[in-house]
């Protein structure tokens, strides 16, 4: 083992963990050893058939923070032959299946076989997910590819998708523990640096992972990137919110709309209306306003339009 003198000083909680995706890039890219046991780990091989490991997409740090480097998946060029993608994914994303999807058939067309398709490289994504892909079991480690669905026979290896669910752990097979694999989730799901030391311990390519943690997490300038970066995310997730709650009262607003529209039709007065519907007299009186130059019709959309156009 190496001398862990620097990681031997380290206590308390992390302050960012290993499903950090930031981290996880800065890591994976600064430690070549820590690279190649997680990859030999998560493909189910020894560490000596990985021949050539080549990251295609390095972090530079010196650049600002968009919507372009918010994806640190680790794009990895294996033996030259196959093009594999390691990504850590925190939070559930409704479209992350179609987004693998169009990822690996983005890098499938992306690279040249030459002159005969003899040589086009496969793709493999690999997903580290701190969350259920499906909510039915679908076990701690699961592999997809094209198949027969009727008889199991596969159609071709060159796409395959792998999946790490780190929520279950407690359903890792023995041939999971003997890669090594369970020891990397629980160095994912890692909170204090006590937990890092203690795992880091059952292998040598952990502990050159968890080395690299500690100094990546000293390092004041990969601090600052990590903080730009959980700002850039806080942001985006920020104005995702602020747009569904728009989007919320929107569809409230335009629901009471109608609900008015359909009253005045019938000539129903204001006050009956709000009672009707328990709604403030107040905002319903804003509504029949707004409706006024539509009578008799009420076209709703165009109530909506002015409605919004006068509280703008």
């Amino acid at each position: 083992m190496k001398n862990t003198s620097s990681l031997e000083n380290a206590t308390g909680a992390l302050e960012y963990r290993l499903t950090n995706d930031a981290l996880f890039h800065i890591v994976m890219e600064r430690s070549e050893p820590a690279l190649r046991g997680l990859l030999a780990a998560l493909l189910g091989i020894q560490k000596n058939e990985i021949l050539t490991l080549h990251v295609q997409n390095p972090i530079h740090f010196g650049e600002n923070i968009d919507d372009k480097e918010i994806i640190l998946d680790v794009d990895l060029l294996l033996n030259n032959n196959r093009i594999i993608n390691i990504e850590v994914q925190v939070q559930p994303y409704s479209q992350w299946t179609n987004r693998v999807l169009f990822y690996m058939g983005n890098a499938l067309t992306k690279n040249d076989p030459g002159k005969t398709f003899e040589n086009l490289r496969g793709v493999t994504h690999i997903g580290i997910l701190d969350h259920h892909l499906y909510e039915e079991t679908e076990g701690f480690y699961s592999k997809y590819q094209l198949m027969n669905a009727a008889t199991g026979k596969v159609f071709s290896d060159m796409l395959k998708i792998n999946v790490l669910d780190l929520k279950r752990i407690n359903m890792a097979t023995e041939e999971d523990r003997a890669c090594g694999l369970v020891h990397w989730a629980e160095l994912f799901k890692a909170t204090s640096w006590e937990q890092i030391k203690e795992i880091a311990v059952m292998d040598e390519a952990i502990m050159d992972a968890a080395e690299n943690m500690y100094r990546a997490l000293s390092d004041d300038e990969l601090k600052s990137y990590l903080f730009r970066h959980k700002m850039f995310i806080l942001d985006q997730e920020t104005k995702q919110h602020e747009s569904w709650k728009k989007g919320i009262e929107e569809g409230e607003l335009r629901k009471l709309v109608m609900q008015v529209c359909r009253k005045l039709r019938k000539k129903i007065v204001t006050e009956k209306i709000a009672e009707a519907l328990e709604e403030d007299p107040a905002e319903v009186e804003k509504i029949v306003s707004a409706a006024a130059p539509f009578a008799p019709d009420y076209n709703e959309e165009k109530v909506y339009q002015a409605l919004i156009g006068e509280e703008g």
